[in-house]
């Protein structure tokens, strides 16, 4: 089976990586000082932030270009293609909620350690 992916693939791969090295460094910030602080509280606001942004991103993108295998005809592999970016794109709303709702906390957390720090 051979996956080709879009060409908006690699500003994924980069979206993520920045993803991955600042959770690493907050991970590091939480390991140094374990309570939360006005500072931690807003660099994980903004962190899932970015995260649920990319997420949504991801559901709303063609990421898939095409599928090709020994036992797959173009006409059925065209067909997986067009059902995975269905399902994702009508996964978008549910993601977009989670997002909120993720969100809704982090902001209630930066506001109460802002208030008390």
């Amino acid at each position: 089976m051979t996956v080709i992916l879009s060409r908006s693939w690699p500003y994924f791969f980069w979206a993520l990586t920045v993803l991955s090295v600042g959770g690493i460094g907050l991970a590091c910030l939480n390991l140094s000082k374990p309570q939360w602080t006005p500072l931690s509280a807003s660099l994980r606001l903004g962190l899932d932030c970015y995260m649920w942004i990319l997420a949504y991103w991801l559901c709303r993108t063609s990421l898939l270009q095409s599928l090709n295998g020994a036992d797959l005809s173009p006409t059925e592999a065209a067909q997986k293609v067009t059902i995975y970016h269905q399902m994702l794109a009508n996964s978008a709303i549910w993601v977009a909620v989670a997002g909120v709702i993720t969100l809704a906390f982090d902001l209630r957390r930066a506001v109460r350690v802002g208030r008390e720090g």
